[in-house]
């Protein structure tokens, strides 16, 4: 599959269907019919286009202190994106998506970086650095002496090695080859700092494979006698020239770059999915994918080889081989790829490049005889794993679990032992010289970390040791720093450690939780050196003097933007380094409101309520609900995520922030929307659950006098979307509902979905009674639906919304179907997302606000789809 912009001679697919004689039971304020039936593009104006563009991308974040401990990277981003940046031509082969002009993967065209500055904490200046023009630049990093900065700077045509001088910002190309950026979309220091190791095109392979005008052949699926549970993909491969285009854009040239800009290929071109290069030089850890390809999964299951190459592309040692994934799906059906979480001011977790991390705090794989986390050591001097000692025939005695180096060239006899223990290891960090290993375990139900000291007696030294539970407050964890070839290392400093953590409380609406800052004499006393203040919510960024004299926090409050400032820890003394500004000062002013709700079985759960600023209780005011349920198996384990609540968080807003409807006149209502049973079963409980959970918010929301009953609309993402829709088939309570790429039909979703873990056969009546389209004469509302045309979302295909909308328009309900070329599970373009918020505003003015209130009848909507 191809995306361009020429493919598609109309930018957006509007669907509409509105039955005329309808029209008289609602009030139309202004010309809302015509918004919603209107083709192209369209822009909200107002209030909500000031709110969803503006420049929020400006404020700054410290993060990431350079090795040396001086300065700060600042990434500038543009904000909203235009349609053109998203309709660049790419292919689409079974979900691995390449810019074909610039052979790099789509997300580096779709979420650049603008422009980069330099901030020194010491001295408050802030310089730039000089990207290229016309380039954006992604895999910023800084040596590990922290005097250069490696970034790949992102052209139309083409991606390259670009270096800069962190005193200076002054950059240079390093060499005149480009990337091939389609898989490893990262830089990896290497040789102590003094190169970058990246993929590049392969000269040897100098063209893609020809465009077939037609498809030229059948699609051929044959089923075989193994049980394949396979996920519902958007795309896989559909031909041999699907095939032939995925092996040439995987295919590239692994190559190590000098800061000199002299280039050394290392082996092969090969079909190369990830790089991992020892800091310190010498060998580098390669994933190559290997044939045979699948039409009925995706390139994330083909079969691969993990390898440890030398400098010549020698494979010294395999690491791990797995073979072509064709089966078992895992119960998530949301992998919250959802771009938007980010858009809608949420956190987003983000994804690297096809690089590995290193053995700092690596988690153990399990108790088993194999090789355990293996990861380079932070001294460059090979692989270090955990493993347990072999197994003497005959022998029942236990065996101990070792911490061991594998050095150069990786054979059986370049094994050794570095420490030997009884305990089972759950995790191990290294010290910045490797000589002191800090190991995590589990003894008598107490979670122990402890240091050793290799120079020394090798006698454990507790950090910690508390009695783990769900009750239980953590001690921390440690505080890393740089190692001196990169990598992550024990901050230490005259025999102390640091553990950083949050202190929380039983009742977080009355105390919010509050960061820590512990300093440790290893085998010694500990004391708490640094805490959050109670008012406002501060967090440790880095700890930037060697002896944690001095560090750096973010502090917010619900009514103060987070910034950066410089603390001294023993006076308090504290200097603003950052100087962000709240761009939505409206929406600042808001009245927040939390309380909780009991259900008639007795379950309780959170709602929260976002007014305007203008609000007096008792003035009732059409409200829009934003949802997404939640699985529990009882109410313990509900209560168990409330004490993440934090009452003295800044309230962060986003391109697709609902909450912008308070400047409207509507009340924001986010309800949790627990779905409660047993283990594997609790969707036996789903279409009760929601009832009563809605029910039970809509009582208490009229009776706090907020909302009006008769005015509500309800709307969601995803799985969010599903529920909306099930919402308005198994309820009469909502007059419109808003639903964005989702699911109305289980029975498409047959191997599992979300946290269902039964099979459709196993679970019938459960999946049926789940699918809003089989309940569709039922809709009391009339229902938005907005779907991205390429959405990847595993069980969100734009298949859902097509049907479900052919569905409404065959019975007669009101609905709208709006799609959108070159977006995925969340829509990012500018274009796109002004046009949604037109939509929207338009049509809960039309279907809620303004609902029940007798009006003139409007002439028919003429139809986009056809002339149905």
């Amino acid at each position: 599959m191809t995306g361009t912009l020429g493919l598609r001679t109309v930018a957006l697919a509007v669907f509409v269907l509105a039955a005329s004689a309808s029209f008289a039971n609602w009030k139309s304020s202004g010309n809302n019919d015509a918004v919603l039936a209107k083709g192209g593009f369209s822009t909200p104006g107002g209030v909500i286009e000031k709110l969803v563009t503006a420049p929020r991308h400006l404020n700054v974040s410290l993060n990431g202190l350079s090795p040396d401990g001086e300065h700060y990277l600042i990434r500038t981003r543009p904000g909203l994106l235009k349609f053109v940046d998203y309709s660049k031509a790419y292919h689409n082969l079974g979900g691995f998506q390449v810019d074909i002009r610039a052979t790099r993967a789509r997300s580096m065209t779709t979420n650049p970086v603008r422009g980069l500055e330099v901030f020194n904490w010491k001295t408050k200046d802030r310089w730039s650095v000089q990207v290229p023009e016309n380039a954006t630049t992604s895999s910023e990093s800084f040596s590990p002496d922290g005097k250069s900065i490696a970034f790949i700077a992102n052209f139309d045509d083409a991606s390259y090695v670009y270096v800069a001088e962190t005193k200076s910002g002054k950059t240079r190309r390093l060499n005149r080859r480009p990337l091939m950026a389609t898989a490893v979309t990262g830089l990896e220091w290497t040789d102590g700092g003094k190169s970058v190791m990246a993929v590049f095109r392969s000269e040897k392979v100098p063209a893609p494979p020809s465009e077939p005008g037609l498809d030229d052949e059948p699609l051929v699926q044959v089923t075989d006698k193994r049980s394949n549970e396979l996920r519902t993909y958007f795309t896989v491969f559909q031909s041999a020239q699907d095939e032939a285009l995925y092996e040439y854009y995987m295919t590239g040239q692994l190559a190590k770059v000098s800061l000199d800009g002299k280039l050394t290929e290392i082996g092969q071109p090969k079909m190369i999915s990830s790089i991992d290069a020892n800091p310190g030089g010498g060998a580098i850890r390669v994933t190559t994918v290997r044939k045979p390809f699948s039409r009925i999964v995706q390139p994330s299951s083909f079969g691969n080889v993990e390898e440890v190459w030398d400098e010549t592309g020698k494979s010294l040692v395999e690491l791990n081989k797995r073979e072509l994934q064709l089966g078992g799906v895992d119960a998530a059906e949301d992998d919250e790829m959802e771009f938007w979480l980010e858009n809608a001011g949420y956190d987003r977790e983000q994804r690297g490049g096809g690089q590995r991390g290193g053995a700092g705090q690596a988690g153990a794989a399990g108790p088993g005889d194999g090789k355990r986390s293996i990861g380079w050591r932070p001294d460059g001097k090979g692989l270090s794993f955990l493993q347990r000692e072999p197994a003497v025939e005959g022998s029942n005695a236990q065996r101990k679990d070792r911490v061991m180096l594998w050095k150069a060239p990786f054979g059986d006899i370049d094994v050794e032992t570095v420490y030997a223990t009884e305990d089972t290891i759950s995790s191990l960090s290294y010290s910045t010289d490797c000589r002191t290993l800090f190991i995590s375990t589990t003894r008598s139900g107490n979670s122990v970390l402890y240091a050793i000291a290799l120079d020394g007696d090798q006698k454990p030294q507790d950090v910690y040791s508390y009695r783990s539970g769900p009750e239980v407050q953590s001690p921390g964890s440690l505080v890393m720093t740089s190692g001196p070839l990169g990598g992550s290392v024990v901050r230490m400093h005259g025999g102390k450690v640091w553990l950083q953590g949050s202190q929380s409380f039983d009742k977080p609406l009355e105390k919010a939780p509050r960061p820590f800052l512990k300093e440790v004499v290893i085998g010694g006393e500990t004391k708490q050196v640094w805490q959050s203040a109670e008012e406002v919510y501060e967090t440790l960024g880095d700890i930037v003097t060697p002896d944690a004299s001095q560090i750096i926090v973010s502090r917010q409050s619900p009514t103060m933007h987070p910034d950066d400032w410089l603390v001294t820890v023993a006076d308090g003394q504290m200097t603003k380094l950052t100087n962000n500004k709240d761009y939505t000062p409206e929406m600042t002013a808001t009245i927040k409101e939390r309380f909780r709700v009991k259900r008639p079985d007795g379950f309780s759960f959170w709602v929260n309520v976002t007014l305007p600023s203008d609000w007096k209780k008792g003035d009732k005011l059409p409200a829009f609900f934003w949802f997404y349920p939640s699985e529990y198996t009882d109410q313990a384990t509900y209560d168990r995520a409330d004490r993440t609540f934090n009452k003295n968080r800044w309230v962060s807003y986003g391109t697709q922030s609902k909450q912008y409807l308070t400047q409207l006149g509507y009340a924001f209502v986010e309800p949790d929307c627990p779905i409660v049973g047993k283990a594997d079963m609790m969707n036996n409980n789903y279409v009760h659950d929601l009832r009563q959970n809605l029910a039970t918010v809509i009582d208490e929301c009229e009776k706090r006098g907020m909302i009006d009953r008769e005015r509500l609309g309800l709307g969601g993402h995803s799985y969010g979307a599903f529920s909306t829709a099930n919402a308005m088939v198994h309820t009469p309570y909502f007059k419109a509902g808003i639903a964005g790429d989702g699911n109305y039909n289980r029975t498409l979703t047959p191997m599992r979905f979300q946290r269902e873990n039964r099979l459709l056969m196993d679970a019938r009546e459960t999946y049926l009674q789940m699918s809003p389209i089989m309940y569709a004469d039922h809709m009391t509302g009339a229902l938005l639906m907005y779907h991205s045309m390429t959405d990847q979302n595993v069980g969100t295909n734009p298949i859902h919304a097509k049907n479900m909308y052919h569905m409404l328009e065959s019975i007669g309900k009101e609905s709208v179907l709006y799609m959108y070329p070159h977006e995925d599970h969340g829509q990012r373009a500018s274009e796109t997302v002004l046009d949604m918020w037109t939509r929207w505003v338009a049509w809960l003015d039309k279907y809620v606000k303004s609902s029940g209130v007798a009006t003139e009848p409007a002439a028919a909507t003429e139809k986009k789809d056809g002339g149905k």
